[in-house]
This record gives C-alpha cells, structure tokens and sequence, in this order.
C-alpha cells in the first residue's frame, strides 16, 4: 500500500538533530502545528498498525509536469503572488524549499512500487536545495512587469507588515477587492 505523506507530518522535528529520519515516528511531537501535518502523522501510524505491507511517501511541495511545472491555482505560491499584487507588496521571508516536479514523484513512486525487494517504511521526497526566497521569487516579479500585471517591481516588505496589510484589506471587503484578495485558508 503506497501512502501519500507530507513532509509537514515533521514539522516540528528538531532540525538540530539532522534530516527527518526514514523511519515510523512514535513521538508525536514532531509534527506539533496545524492539522493538516497531524492528520498525515495519524494516517501513517493507522497504517503501520493495520500490518499491511506499507510505504509513505513523506513528499514536500509538487509542481507540474516538466514543460510547464506550473502549480495548481490553490497552492501557496499563486495564493501569496496574487494576493501580493493586489496589496502592491511581496513578504519577505527566510527560505523556500523549491517545487518537485510531479514526473520527479511518479517515478520514485513506481520504483518503490516495484521493487522485488520489500519497500522502505518511510521515503522522504524533499528537493534536495533549499533556496532563499528572492531568488526563487525574483523571476516573478520580473515578468508581473514584463507583463504589465504591475507598473513596478513589488517591494518586500517583512512577513508581519504584509500579513497585517493583508488582514487589514480583508476588513472591509468589496465584491471588487474580493476578486483581487484570495482567501489563504478555506
């Protein structure tokens, strides 16, 4: 049984102590936070305790394919860039974990599922790079120029002053400011 994971079932491992380990968690203080990561920890370990013969794939963030690698409308990436627009500033953080490409998941998928040799327990799917923000975001802003989304490059502003511009629009909200706003968490 091939389960698909996220590697936010970790989001409160203690980096200090290296990569996520391969391997069933029993504390559940590693994934401490918001529900979604919790509900990925829950699943795995239901899974493990039925005796079926299991794989998780703890996977981080997926794209599209390798011609467009474009994300769905209703991942973060496109959430934060259109709402950025709309409040003519993009937040400024520490890092970004760059996108798996989906083709890259489809054929760790089909070698674990394959193999005769029985399959690993856990398999962490992260990229292997973590890159700083701007570079990862710099070639958007560019092309909202390029493009005459916006008459100017967004300024960064600190994650705070963003997410209380953001609170603040959503107060009074418009049909027409509703169109530009997306909402983060539905």
């Amino acid at each position: 049984f091939m389960f698909i994971s996220s590697n936010s079932s970790a989001q409160s491992w203690n980096k200090a102590k290296g990569p996520f380990p391969e391997e069933v968690q029993y504390e559940s203080g590693v994934t401490a936070g918001p529900g979604y990561g919790v509900s990925k920890y829950v699943s795995e370990r239901v899974l493990i305790n039925s005796k079926l013969p299991v794989s998780s794939f703890r996977i981080g963030h997926i794209s599209g394919g390798p011609l467009q690698g474009a994300w769905s409308m209703t991942n973060w990436p496109p959430i934060i860039i259109k709402s950025s627009v709309s409040l003519g500033m993009l937040p400024e953080t520490k890092g970004v974990s760059p996108s798996l490409l989906s083709t890259s998941i489809h054929d760790m998928h089909g070698v674990v599922s394959f193999t005769k040799e029985e399959p690993p327990i856990a398999v962490n799917l992260v990229h292997p790079r973590l890159i700083m923000w701007r570079t990862f975001i710099q070639p958007v802003v560019d092309a909202l120029v390029e493009h005459k989304v916006t008459s100017y490059p967004l300024p960064f502003v600190s994650f705070s002053e963003w997410l209380k511009k953001l609170e603040s629009s959503a107060k009074d909200l418009s049909k027409e400011t509703m169109k530009h706003i997306i909402r983060i968490s539905r």
